[in-house]
């Protein structure tokens, strides 16, 4: 069963690095940033984990993002097969221990 939008899955750290830069430019709230980061890669991590693949079944989903008439039409679309999923998770653990690790170094 999938519990999240499998879109989120690149979108939450992508939009929380936006953030988090225009918060760490306004000098406001410059100690939340990684925090947020952190947090958004822990929820791509979750939805990975949410969206394992039984046997030979994929989560696939597709949004259309232009179409021009009669047949010109270009999608934009998330597909999670096995292999896919195995390195998203992986990328999403590194990603999240490295973020982790990084707030203790340079606090110093």
């Amino acid at each position: 069963m999938d519990s999240l939008p499998l879109w989120l899955l690149p979108l939450a750290p992508a939009f929380a690095a936006l953030l988090a830069g225009v918060l760490a430019l306004t000098r406001r709230a410059e100690k939340a940033a990684p925090f947020l980061t952190i947090a958004a890669t822990a929820l791509s991590e979750c939805i990975a984990l949410g969206h394992l693949p039984g046997g030979a079944s994929a989560s696939h989903v597709e949004a259309n993002w232009l179409t021009v008439p009669p047949r010109f039409q270009i999608a934009l679309g998330v597909h999670l097969d096995s292999l896919a999923w195995t390195m998203a998770v992986v990328v999403c653990v590194v990603s999240l221990l490295v973020q982790v690790y990084s707030i203790g170094y340079m606090q110093g």
